[in-house]
């Protein structure tokens, strides 16, 4: 018999001794243990634990079924407390807001490109010295900008 018969014949081995087998099924496998001792000897095995099954310990169902079904507690968060970090919350967000919105002035609309900059924080700024005719066509660059300018530039941007 080959390997892949004896591995389908030990898994169909405890529906076998438990009666379960349609007539077919188990002459197939009464078939294959009339030739295979190693299938043989492992029905053997089965049958025995199948005629002498293991005790549980007393109470062992009913702690594991206890353990299994407690619900878990979430830890007691007073109303207050809940109040107080939403309040910090809010008041945090609006001085983010309020500390990075200095100092950007609006971008009024069809203004050109050049005219703008994005900061590392999204906010639209118009750049110092900047023309309606864009860098393409010889607008003021970070490079044209003297050590002042630059300096005028980071103190706005940082502010």
């Amino acid at each position: 018999m080959s390997g892949g018969d004896c591995e389908r014949v030990r898994d169909l081995l405890p529906d076998r001794i438990a009666g379960r087998l349609g007539p077919a099924a188990a002459a197939a496998v009464d078939a294959h243990l009339a030739v295979c001792d190693d299938c043989r000897a492992e029905a053997e095995v089965v049958e025995l634990l199948a005629r002498h099954p293991a005790e549980l310990p007393a109470g062992l169902e009913a702690r594991v079924l206890a353990a299994t079904t407690r619900r878990r507690r979430l830890p007691y968060v007073p109303a207050s407390a809940l109040l107080a970090a939403s309040i910090a919350a809010v008041l945090l967000g609006g001085v983010a807001i309020r500390r990075h919105g200095r100092g950007v002035e609006p971008v009024p609309a069809g203004a050109p490109a050049s005219a703008v900059s994005v900061d590392g924080r999204g906010l639209m700024m118009r750049l110092p010295g900047s023309s309606d005719d864009g860098l393409a066509a010889g607008g003021t660059s970070l490079d044209d900008l003297s050590e002042d300018e630059l300096r005028s530039l980071l103190q706005e941007l940082n502010s």
